[in-house]
């Protein structure tokens, strides 16, 4: 009956057959013929590899899997499945694979496995990374856009808006804020609204004073910037129904209000009435001394 050696016995003799004693020095001294310990050898003497060491046997199971995937991949490229594939669903399955924090595979592996040039596919990632970028500011303006907006009181256009973002640092063209109002369906009070309103409402202009300016005691005569009445009209009075004559005052001052501390004017350099007026008090004040 042939006799049964335990494996670690069999490592201890190919280790000191790797450390230099030969296989006819050792067949004599543990009296063990040569053809079982030159079988040992193919079966449990080490092979040193980069990432890990083996046996013979385990080299040999690697090596026949290897050469059955190198097969797999022929079949595939042979078969021509990749080529059919768009780009950017290869570029897509390329960037969920590599940004997965358990990703064993370099850019090489993965650009080689789909036939994808790996500057084709840094491209893509820094273009993505690019686009959230991107989009992530335009929700934020479109935020700042919205809420610029409705304090107007839906009266500023898209210049209007800008002038304000850029007092607060944000700088961005009219065109980019148009188009954001466009997107959210923001629109400033229209500008056929006095038409409208004449429509229903015909009256006829007259000049009272007739450039004849003569008041013989205080509040005869009140006179203000038209400007006022042609965008308090527009921008308060025909966009409500007033109820009470103190909601029309009230409507009245804070329309001055707002034309005079919020509005920007173009005329004045993009500034409001009050902020003008405050940067020029000190020069008003020296030449008047």
């Amino acid at each position: 009956m042939p006799t049964t050696y335990p494996t670690e016995l069999k490592f201890k003799i190919i280790r000191r057959y790797v450390k230099g004693e030969s296989i006819k020095a050792l067949s004599q001294k543990l009296h063990v013929s040569q053809s079982t310990l030159y079988q040992w050898r193919k079966e449990y003497r080490s092979i040193e590899m980069p990432n890990r060491t083996c046996t013979p046997a385990e080299f040999d199971a690697m090596a026949r899997r290897l050469k059955k995937l190198e097969h797999y991949m022929e079949i595939i490229h042979q078969s021509g499945y990749l080529s059919s594939v768009p780009l950017q669903k290869k570029l897509a399955t390329l960037e969920e694979l590599y940004n997965r924090p358990d990703n064993p595979y370099s850019v090489y592996e993965l650009c080689d496995a789909l036939g994808v040039a790996r500057g084709t596919f840094y491209n893509h990632v820094f273009r993505g990374a690019d686009r959230s970028k991107y989009e992530e500011e335009q929700a934020q303006l479109m935020l700042k856009v919205k809420q610029v907006f409705d304090d107007s009181e839906q009266r500023f256009g898209a210049e209007k808006i800008r002038i304000v973002l850029a007092d607060s640092g944000i700088h961005v063209s009219k065109k980019r804020i148009l188009a954001i109002m466009q997107e959210m369906g923001l629109s400033s009070v229209r500008v056929d609204v006095k038409k409208q309103f004449k429509r229903k409402q015909q009256y006829e202009q007259q000049n009272l004073l007739k450039r004849e300016i003569s008041a013989g005691h205080p509040n005869q005569i009140w006179v203000s910037d038209i400007a006022y009445f042609s965008t308090f009209k527009r921008e308060e009075a025909y966009r409500k129904d007033y109820t009470a004559e103190q909601h029309f005052c009230r409507s009245v001052v804070e329309h001055i209000r707002f034309y005079n501390e919020v509005r920007p004017h173009q005329t004045l350099n993009d500034k409001t009435s009050q902020a003008f007026e405050d940067a020029h008090k000190p020069a008003l004040s020296e030449s008047t001394v």
